[in-house]
């Protein structure tokens, strides 16, 4: 029986073991900015980092993906991951190591998942000009809770961290008003508060933010988790249902 391909976050649990092992600390699918390509591991030791990028087989896809980040002068140290011999492509695996590309391979040994280092990366000096570009500046804990080797959506951005920045506020302040919540939720990666306003309006009735929701008061708007009930709704329902038709002296009676 044929066995079933190995994952490319299962390459990515490996390697994450064997970094944390070695004392790196470890970013998976870190965002670089829209349309952009995410490195699969980011590790970091002090100020030196390490770009990986793993894969199920080892191809020229492959190759173009690290020698993007290798290229571009990002991080001191890349490589890639593999799983299986790859020993017929010798013409990859000698470019790669002539570029200075570092090279792992992961193999599975009657069940158990066994890595090898074939080619160590060599350093590659970063130049201060490019000291924008590099990948450290784009490191956050919170990548950390993430996987490597994810192909959905499931990665860590600037704006999911608005988002639950939004949405920790509005549970603690139900009711609150759109202007407050962003004056005082923890941060926003957008611009401006006054861009903030508006984007958040438009991606809370567009169901993008789906985890807080407007109600109006008249012209005023305020922001409700999805589980909180609206107590301005609620107020006016309980009002109505606790008055009496009217009295014969036209007075309301509460009951």
């Amino acid at each position: 029986m044929k066995k079933p391909k190995l994952l490319e976050t299962e390459i990515g649990r490996v390697i994450t073991d064997w970094l944390n092992s070695e004392g790196w600390e470890v970013f998976p699918e870190v965002f670089i900015g829209p349309g952009l390509p995410r490195p699969d591991i980011v590790a970091k030791k002090q100020h030196l980092t390490w770009i990986i990028e793993c894969k199920t087989s080892l191809s020229t896809k492959l190759l173009d993906q690290i020698l993007y980040w290798h290229h571009n002068s990002c991080s001191q140290f890349c490589s890639i991951a593999y799983y299986g011999k790859g020993y017929n492509n010798q013409y990859l695996l000698g470019y790669m190591q002539r570029q200075g590309v570092g090279i792992f391979r992961v193999h599975d040994y009657k069940g158990y998942l066994d890595l090898a280092q074939y080619n160590k990366p060599k350093y590659k000096r970063i130049p201060i000009k490019f000291k924008n570009k590099w990948i450290i500046n784009y490191l956050d804990e919170a990548q950390k809770k993430f996987k490597a080797g994810t192909a959905s959506g499931s990665y860590h951005t600037p704006f999911k961290d608005s988002v639950e920045n939004l949405t920790k506020y509005v549970e603690a302040n139900p009711g609150c008003s759109l202007k407050d919540a962003i004056e005082n939720m923890d941060a926003h990666h957008w611009s401006s508060d006054q861009t903030a306003r508006s984007c958040i309006s438009k991606y809370i009735q567009g169901d993008i933010i789906k985890s807080v929701r407007i109600e109006r008061d008249g012209r005023k708007i305020h922001l409700f988790p999805v589980t909180q009930r609206n107590i301005f709704t609620d107020i006016d329902s309980v009002a109505k249902r606790n008055i009496a038709p009217l009295a014969p002296n036209g007075d309301e009676k509460t009951i």
